[in-house]
């Protein structure tokens, strides 16, 4: 994965195939709901996937809305506590002006920034 630390503190780590993305959401799908079925807190876990036909798929603390597939994907974001996984066609925002783009010229330390996909 290839990782930006954001000059506020976030980090947005890339997954650099659709295979390792696909691996790795999978695992983190059967850990979400694992957790979720032995009581534990899943709050700060979710997953969106947005396939290239406009449907998605999400799990987290709103439960699970649609299936998940593992093709025709054209973006998945993951997050939890710490982190922002994402993969494929995103767009990097700033939370206060979202017209404005993410690049490590325009980052400063009270800046928040939004993924979504693009």
């Amino acid at each position: 994965m290839n990782t930006i630390t954001t000059k506020s503190g976030q980090i947005l780590e890339f997954w650099e195939s659709r295979a390792e993305a696909i691996h790795d959401v999978v695992n983190l799908i059967n850990d979400i709901k694992l957790t979720a079925k032995l009581g534990g807190p899943t709050n700060e876990d979710s997953i969106w996937v947005q396939y290239k036909d406009g449907s998605h798929y999400y799990l987290g603390d709103l439960g699970e809305d649609n299936s998940f597939k593992k093709t025709n994907i054209s973006a998945i974001i993951y997050e939890n506590g710490c982190t922002t996984c994402v993969y494929g066609n995103i767009t990097i925002y700033n939370l206060d002006d979202v017209n404005e783009e993410y690049s490590e010229s325009v980052d400063e330390p009270h800046k928040f920034w939004n993924v979504d996909p693009a």
